[in-house]
């Protein structure tokens, strides 16, 4: 897969004030730091920022004043609802040296259990993988066509292309079928306080406000 590509343009003022101006005209306060060079502040464009972010690429080609440097997203901060963006850190990186990055896990066919009425269940979105930087997969796809309910596959269930290691712990689950709470089992009963085998209701992370730069 091709890079994605970003044009960015060098900034003089880290302040709130400028910070909030650049914002105001529709554009992302960032930085450029890594590789034991200069840390550059810059500012992009914030569509061009949240189409990126809607990608799977992730590594990006990034033009400053007629350059262009290989980098990826390190962080990104938003306002205290998670709703604004406010700025972006960038990270320069080598196409030929190893990185650590995020990889998005998609669900290929229909599971068994949940065709009998069970539920599914993905309780990690990404595996976090080592391999060169050109070598970025933009996906791995898991088959969950055969998963009956109480099945489920782990990170080492994931095919890995030749130089892709996984950094995750290998016994973590990625997906699952669990029963639903209509569903009974063979020693289930039909009486008040029988086992409750409904799915697990997920764990909702508020996300708080992240200083600024320029505090």
């Amino acid at each position: 897969m091709a890079n994605a590509t970003l044009s960015a343009e060098k900034r003089e003022g880290t302040g709130r004030r400028a910070c909030n101006q650049l914002r105001a005209a529709g554009k992302i306060p960032a930085v450029l730091y890594g590789r034991k060079q200069e840390v550059i502040h810059l500012s992009v464009q914030g569509d061009d920022i949240h189409t990126l972010l809607k990608g799977d690429n992730q590594i990006i080609d990034m033009a400053i004043e007629g350059a262009t440097e290989a980098v990826v997203m390190k962080e990104l901060q938003y306002d205290f609802l998670g709703d604004d963006l406010l700025h972006v850190d960038f990270g320069r990186i080598s196409m030929d040296e190893k990185i650590e990055i995020s990889v998005p896990v998609a669900l290929k066919g229909d599971a068994v259990g949940v065709v009998e009425g069970g539920v599914l269940q993905q309780p990690r979105y990404e595996v976090l993988v080592s391999c060169l930087t050109g070598n970025t997969p933009s996906g791995f796809i898991l088959d969950i066509s055969a998963l009956n309910v109480g099945d489920g596959l782990l990170v080492r269930d994931i095919e890995l292309p030749e130089g892709i290691e996984a950094v995750d712990d290998g016994d973590l689950l990625v997906v699952n079928v669990v029963a639903s709470r209509g569903m009974k089992g063979e020693d289930e009963e039909d009486e008040e306080g029988a086992l409750d085998t409904g799915p697990i209701e997920p764990e909702v992370i508020a996300r708080g406000k992240v200083e600024d730069e320029e505090e």
